[in-house]
């Protein structure tokens, strides 16, 4: 008797007819014989053959046995009904919470986006504002360098004014000097707040310039003084220098009045100098010739005669003398 585990596959290529129409009038038995000799060649069929099993009780014992594990696998699952009811619901279960899940991370996907959408506006938003930060950085630098060029503190027209004449009183013309060069900028020519104060700049110069020269012309004067110490009153001048500085930037006709006031002192003093001394060197030329009587320290001697005589010394130390 054959196995029973032979499949059911070998029936099914027992009958299997292909496309045979047996209707037809005429039958095609073209192809048969390769058929028949494919089955012969089956190990299966060729076994079934040797042993001489006849295919129709065969195929209703496949048939007896398909129907039995049938209804063995129908009473199984009667069986397991409850636990493939409880696997139903848990199953059911499972889908549900895999759909909240499922809905969940979709939440969560779509925040993500919006957030990652908030994150780039953020970006930007940074970026623009770095921008403007820098461009008002550098606003406020140019500004206050406009404003600390252009505005005049009270103290500096108090100074200017009224403050005594020192060597302080040089930074307060270096500050009025810086402020009226920004005048002529080009960053303050088109400036309204330029036009403003260009009036006080200049009475502020106008009135510099005015205590500057008597100041100096005073100093100068004091050079002409008798028995005055000139290499003192010159290192006091070279303390000002920047004075006349002041005056060739913003008054050269006053820096040039200076000058030759200057030029004039020192002329009248030199001259006044080299013709005391060329008058004592006159005075030193004497016709008189030397003798014993106009040189301190000489030796006398007597003759001890009855009508010797003494010159009287008349002109002693006349020679050291500046008439």
């Amino acid at each position: 008797e054959p196995s029973a585990a032979m499949s059911s596959d070998v029936v099914d290529n027992l009958f299997e007819f292909g496309e045979l129409n047996l209707t037809s009038e005429e039958i095609d038995l073209h192809g048969v014989d390769d058929d028949l000799i494919k089955f012969q060649q089956d190990d299966i069929v060729k076994e079934a053959l040797e042993k001489g099993v006849d295919l129709r009780q065969y195929s209703q014992q496949n048939e007896a046995e398909l129907r039995e594990v049938e209804s063995n696998s129908v009473d199984d699952y009667i069986k397991e009904s409850e636990n493939l009811a409880r696997l139903h619901q848990q199953i059911q279960g499972c889908d549900k919470i895999l759909e909240r899940m499922q809905q969940m991370l979709s939440g969560f996907q779509n925040h993500l986006g919006s957030i990652s959408g908030e994150i780039k506006h953020l970006q930007d938003e940074s970026l623009s504002m770095n921008v403007r930060l820098t461009n008002r950085k550098a606003a406020e630098s140019r500004l206050t360098n406009f404003v600390h060029a252009i505005v005049i503190q009270p103290t500096l027209i108090a100074n200017i004014c009224h403050s005594e004449i020192t060597e302080q009183f040089i930074e307060q013309l270096v500050t009025l000097n810086s402020k009226l060069l920004f005048l002529t900028d080009e960053s303050a020519i088109d400036s309204q707040a330029a036009e403003d104060l260009r009036p006080t700049l200049e009475d502020l110069k106008i009135k510099a310039v005015s205590r500057v020269r008597e100041f100096l012309l005073k100093r100068i004067h004091s050079l002409k003084k008798p028995k005055t110490n000139i290499q003192i009153k010159q290192d006091l001048l070279l303390k000002f220098k920047y004075f006349h500085e002041f005056l060739s930037e913003h008054a050269p006709e006053v820096a040039s009045e200076i000058r030759h006031s200057y030029l004039d002192a020192m002329n009248k003093m030199y001259y006044g100098h080299f013709k005391l001394y060329l008058t004592n060197m006159n005075k030193l030329k004497s016709t008189q010739l030397i003798d014993k009587n106009d040189v301190l320290g000489a030796i006398e001697i007597s003759s001890g005669g009855l009508f010797s005589s003494k010159k009287p010394p008349t002109h002693l130390s006349d020679v050291f003398n500046i008439r």
